[in-house]
């Protein structure tokens, strides 16, 4: 997958075909690295993090979604259009007007959507060590005590340029 990138005495390996995994790579150098002769890191084409600016609210509140998306691949090529998939807790609502102003000030992002608990933006062609970051609101609606959801980012030229994150859990009293 163009998920990921190994590293091998620094040196970048050429993991490229979508079977590849980060176990494959791990067992096709399990001897030099048992050896002490090398050592593995990974590290994502394409990172997403979303975070929140509380965790412990109350009905009504607004709780800041921070966003961060880099591309990073391992030789020069452009992602193409990349869509970004936001999930937002149970017992939320996306505040539409905060997402609109994302657009407005963000020049790279194009459009989005609200889907049920989704937000989708569409992302102009990012190209090798682009970075993009911005905020958006979700209002709590009841209590709840809501578990992280998964986010993700994709090419949508490329699909098996991606990345994927988890956030955090999010109670509403």
């Amino acid at each position: 997958m163009l998920q990921t990138a190994a590293f091998l005495n620094n040196y970048r390996i050429k993991e490229l075909e979508r079977s590849k995994r980060k176990w494959d790579i791990l067992q096709k150098h399990r001897e030099d690295v048992e050896r002490g002769k090398c050592h593995i890191r990974f590290e994502e084409i394409l990172k997403i993090d979303v975070s929140y600016d509380a965790t412990d609210i109350e009905v009504d509140d607004l709780v800041t979604v921070s966003v961060e998306l880099e591309f990073n691949p391992p030789i020069p090529m452009e992602a193409g259009m990349v869509v970004l998939d936001i999930s937002v807790p149970t017992g939320f609502k996306t505040v539409t007007e905060s997402i609109a102003q994302v657009v407005k000030k963000q020049d790279k992002v194009k459009r989005y959507e609200i889907a049920g608990r989704k937000v989708i933006l569409y992302i102009e062609n990012m190209l090798p060590g682009d970075r993009l970051s911005f905020s958006f609101n979700i209002k709590a609606m009841y209590p709840v005590k809501a578990k992280g959801v998964s986010s993700q980012a994709y090419s949508y030229y490329k699909p098996e340029i991606k990345g994927e994150t988890l956030s955090e859990g999010i109670t509403v009293r």
